[in-house]
């Protein structure tokens, strides 16, 4: 909860588990962040930290990590264990790997050809 204070700021809401910034929300759980939604025009700085430099993924496929998915296509406007969502197209995942996808020419997935 500390870092996206300091990366994030004051809230302007608060309620038990979630931090509201403008229609963008934080969620927690035990003090972690477990998932946020973005909605502009209050876009949050928000990245998935994976610890990881090597092996940058320019496209992804089934069966990829969700850091490769990171690295490829950027920080969805809103994540939850299971779902990315990247405006009009969609990443779905199983057991933190992609298990299939919506892909939208409004915006387009970077997968694997």
């Amino acid at each position: 909860m500390g870092e996206v204070y300091d990366i994030q700021g004051t809230p302007t809401a608060t309620e038990e588990g979630v931090w509201h910034y403008g229609n963008s929300k934080v969620f927690f759980k035990k003090g972690t962040v477990t998932s946020w939604e973005q909605n502009p025009p209050h876009l949050l700085k928000a990245n998935l930290h994976t610890g990881r430099k090597d092996n940058v993924a320019t496209s992804f496929t089934i069966g990829s990590s969700k850091p490769d998915v990171r690295s490829a296509q950027g920080t969805p406007l809103f994540k939850n264990e299971n779902v990315w969502d990247y405006g009009s197209s969609k990443v779905y995942f199983r057991d933190g790997k992609v298990s299939g996808w919506d892909n939208s020419p409004l915006r387009p997935l970077k997968l694997h050809r």
